[in-house]
């Protein structure tokens, strides 16, 4: 029986052989047309590949309250607007509520939101000093002896993608409710 050999072609030094090279051209290559080459191929790579979309983010610039003759049973309404940069964070703050969220430990920590307050009678626009990754903007008032949770918060969503520009949003203040 004749045992068959199997010689394994080292393929470096075939084309070594076949396109001999001296260290000139071996320098020449790997600094200069390497690097194009890997250059024009990421470059024509992010031209094929489609851009990722912007996320959605809310492009109101001001809010103005506009308070009713007699809101909060004649008492100052503590008012917080809350800026939400993801759903999971909208979720953490809906499910606290406007009754808890004034005592709670998470508006200590909160990083984005600003308070004022009301009283009846009155047009307060606040000029809102949010981040540019803001998705959602939440309204929270505490009106007095209100448990209804929906009366007591107002939610701006993101903004449509076509619609760009800055815009003032009105909230009305009622006697124990907010209105958008």
């Amino acid at each position: 029986m004749k045992k068959r050999q199997v010689s394994l072609i080292n393929w470096q030094d075939f084309s070594l052989k076949i396109f001999p090279m001296n260290s000139f051209r071996k320098s020449y290559l790997l600094r200069y047309i390497f690097p194009m080459l890997v250059l024009g191929f990421l470059f024509s790579c992010s031209l094929i590949l489609p851009k990722s979309p912007q996320p959605p983010r809310n492009n109101t610039k001001t809010i103005l309250f506009k308070c009713d003759s007699y809101i909060n049973h004649g008492m100052l309404l503590p008012v917080d607007v809350i800026y939400v940069t993801a759903d999971d964070n909208l979720k953490e703050v809906t499910k606290i509520g406007p009754n808890v969220w004034f005592d709670s430990k998470e508006r200590e920590s909160w990083p984005h939101k600003q308070t004022l307050n009301l009283r009846s009678g009155i047009e307060v626009r606040l000029k809102l000093n949010k981040p540019p990754e803001t998705k959602y903007v939440v309204i929270f008032a505490p009106f007095f002896k209100t448990e209804d949770q929906e009366a007591q918060q107002v939610i701006l969503p993101p903004d449509p993608e076509e619609n760009k520009k800055e815009k003032e949003e009105v909230v009305w203040v009622g006697a124990n409710s907010l209105y958008h």
